[in-house]
């Protein structure tokens, strides 16, 4: 009596859908052990063994195949080869389907991310507006006086063309948070920088809001320096230290026959 005996079902293990059973696949090389080599078409040339593109270097010969046309590869190789082929044919649906899934869930942490930064970008603008101190110092044509504040924009502008003035753009915020705005060429204005304490004098020209910041617009600006912004000290430089000039008999005598005296 023969007793039949059960062929092992071929299997494919995979990082997508796990360790998976195929039923399509063939053994390539019944047989045969694993380290054994079987020949394949040459991967380098396609299985011509030469290569046109480089008729001109030894007839085009291949190199890796030494103008065989085919490479010797091992039997274990070949079966890997013939079942990922087979797993492709078989389970090509749930590969596409796992991998879809995997661009819907891309998509959706793109979006979040998009919507989180977009969140944080708008409470942070929500506070940087709160923070803000708003109204204007006067209305338009009134003077003002005695307005004490902080230099944080002092831009110099040289002149355009001949016959014009030099010019400074200033930013002040007040100490109460309220900002004034103003150029101009008035003597004044030149010769402060930003963090410096001043006192400003003037007449309302504009009321303006920049960037949610309400701002005072002004003109025939006057300014007083109150106090200076703090500057980091000045680095110590080392004192320079003098070498004098080695003298020898043979550096006199060089100088003495270049202005043609003799020693």
């Amino acid at each position: 009596m023969t007793t039949a005996t059960a062929t092992k079902p071929a299997t494919f293990k995979s990082e997508i859908l796990g360790t998976v059973v195929l039923n399509t696949y063939v053994d390539p090389y019944p047989g045969k052990v694993g380290t054994d080599k079987a020949p394949v078409p040459c991967g380098r040339c396609g299985g011509k063994g030469r290569i046109d593109a480089f008729s001109h270097v030894l007839g085009g010969v291949c190199f890796g195949c030494n103008g065989h046309g085919v490479q010797f590869t091992t039997v274990a190789t070949l079966r890997k080869h013939a079942k990922a082929e087979a797993f492709a044919a078989e389970y090509g649906d749930q590969i596409a389907a796992y991998w879809a899934e995997v661009d819907r869930k891309n998509a959706e942490a793109a979006k979040a991310a998009e919507y989180a930064a977009a969140w944080d970008e708008a409470h942070k603008e929500a506070a940087r507006r709160a923070a803000m101190v708003q109204g204007f110092v006067g209305e338009v044509g009134d003077k003002v006086k005695g307005l004490v504040g902080t230099v944080q924009v002092a831009k110099y502008t040289a002149a355009q063309r001949y016959g014009w003035s030099a010019s400074m753009f200033i930013i002040v915020t007040l100490d109460n948070g309220q900002v004034l705005k103003f150029s101009g060429s008035g003597e004044s204005l030149f010769g402060v920088a930003r963090g410096d304490k001043v006192t400003v004098a003037g007449a309302v020209k504009d009321q303006q809001v920049y960037n949610g910041q309400q701002q005072t617009v002004l003109t025939r600006v006057k300014l007083a320096k109150v106090e200076e912004a703090d500057e980091a000290p000045a680095p110590v430089e080392a004192p320079a230290v003098e070498v004098a000039p080695v003298v020898t008999e043979q550096r006199v005598a060089d100088v003495l026959n270049y202005f043609g005296l003799e020693g």
